[in-house]
């Protein structure tokens, strides 16, 4: 049985441009893209620069996603704008 500390690393550990597109069921690509307009914060490690995100920048990019939703008068979920003003 693997101990809460176990867990607490997983959450706690940055997550790669394939996890985040994997957690927002979009393509690394648009990842990628957001990390680089500035709409999903980042961060570059190493001398290669590879990208990183922390969890928490990825929860608040999730809610302010989810903050653009409105539903019509139907009830249908309609997406507004929610791209970051830069």
């Amino acid at each position: 049985m693997q101990s809460n500390s176990y867990g607490k690393e997983i959450i706690d550990r940055m997550l790669t441009v394939n996890e985040v597109a994997h957690l927002l069921h979009v393509h690394p690509g648009t990842v990628r893209r957001w990390e680089k307009q500035g709409q999903l914060k980042s961060y570059r490690l190493g001398p290669k620069g590879i990208i990183r995100f922390k969890s928490e920048d990825v929860s608040d990019f999730i809610n302010l996603v989810k903050k653009s939703w409105d539903r019509d008068e139907d009830g249908v979920l309609a997406s507004r704008n929610w791209r970051l003003q830069t």
